[in-house]
Parts: C-alpha cells; sequence; structure tokens
C-alpha cells in the first residue's frame, strides 16, 4: 500500500490538519457525553423532590388513562 500512498507536500499537510482541528472544534457530542451534563441536569430539575413528585404525579395519570 505504500506504493498507492500520495506523498503530500507541507501545505496540503498543514491545510488537511487544520480542518480537522476545525471539525474536532465543531463537533458537539451528544449530550449526555458532555462532562457538565449532570451539573446541568442537577440545575434544571429545581429539586428532586420536586422532580420525584411530578414523576409521581404522572405515573397516577397513567394509571388512571390505562383504567379507562
Amino acid at each position: 500500500s505504500d506504493k498507492h500512498q500520495v506523498k503530500l507536500d507541507k501545505n496540503t499537510e498543514v491545510s488537511l490538519q487544520r480542518k480537522k482541528e476545525k471539525r474536532e472544534k465543531e463537533y458537539i457530542p451528544p449530550v449526555e457525553k458532555q462532562p457538565d451534563f449532570k451539573q446541568k441536569a442537577a440545575a434544571a430539575a429545581t429539586t428532586t423532590d420536586d422532580t420525584s413528585k411530578l414523576v409521581k404525579n404522572v405515573k397516577k395519570k397513567l394509571k388512571r388513562l390505562q383504567a379507562d
């Protein structure tokens, strides 16, 4: 495969490297993989109590709907 490798001149190499770096910078990982996701989620949920109350209410409503 060495024969098929095109020898890049320095400019081409540099510009390819820049493009690659730009892509990596602009790449936004999926939310769950972002390190501060858990903190943001924790901040977004006012308190765990409120959240669990909400969850319970939703579950109650679901049960009622399923009963009908």
